[in-house]
């Protein structure tokens, strides 16, 4: 709560995360995955924190000595990063989905704020009801960034996933087309064309496999049974964009 955008806003992220990784080399049980959301104002630099998470994530895996780089999996520890924008004096989070709070340096010099807020917050874990502050109804928001080919929350946690438009997107150039490439295979083109040779379109039909492939079994991973996935895909009806 309170996280603000400076360099602290993981800190305590990482110091829970080494407590419990000795806590469950101890106990010889895996390390959980866990999902962090950061909360602070509508106004907060949220992006500062995101540019952030790579160097972080660089760190859990060098800690585990496990995982691959860029990819929010850790060994058996996953963080799904989220923000929720909004004033903490008032509900930010959906019924029952938080097990644990911390807020730093953000509720002082507010004394009477925090026995209304405390009153609040432990009223609301009593209600069954959805709470109006803070949120439109019961729908509460959260941004979590990184690429979807890849693993981006935890296992069997989401029930709906929607995309569109944007699955065209690869991640990255299709071997042998990069821009430094020789020979230049599809000169001065960023797209397939009618002029484009077969080992152009070869090659982004295979780098379309290997992402989609990557993005559903993610997705899998992260889908509670029943889930339901609804995807859009950009087409085009001519050989020439």
């Amino acid at each position: 709560m309170g996280c603000s955008s400076g360099p602290n806003a993981l800190s305590v992220v990482s110091y829970i995360m080494e407590v419990l990784r000795a806590q469950c080399c101890h106990l010889g049980r895996q390390l959980p995955e866990f999902r962090v959301f950061l909360n602070d104002l509508y106004s907060n630099d949220f992006n500062n924190i995101f540019s952030s998470l790579p160097a972080f994530y660089e760190r859990l895996k060098e800690d585990n000595n496990k995982g691959e780089v860029g990819d929010a999996s850790t060994g058996s520890s996953f963080i799904s990063s989220g923000t929720s924008a909004g004033s903490l004096y008032g509900k930010l989070f959906s019924r029952k989905s938080i097990r644990f709070v911390h807020s730093a340096l953000s509720l002082r010099g507010l004394s009477q704020q925090i026995m209304e807020w405390l009153k609040f917050f432990y009223n609301k874990l009593k209600e069954d009801k959805a709470c109006e502050g803070g949120a439109s109804g019961s729908c509460f928001i959260s941004g979590t960034p990184g690429s979807f080919y890849g693993r981006l929350f935890p296992r069997k946690s989401i029930h709906f996933v929607h995309s569109s438009s944007s699955l065209h997107w690869l991640s990255q150039a299709p071997a042998g087309l990069e821009s430094n490439a020789w020979p230049a295979l599809n000169k001065g083109r960023l797209y397939i064309s009618k002029s484009s040779p077969r080992c152009v379109l070869d090659a982004y039909l295979s780098q379309f496999q290997k992402d989609f492939s990557m993005f559903l079994r993610s997705r899998s991973e992260e889908m509670t049974p029943r889930g339901r996935m609804v995807l859009s895909f950009i087409g085009r009806a001519s050989p020439d964009p």
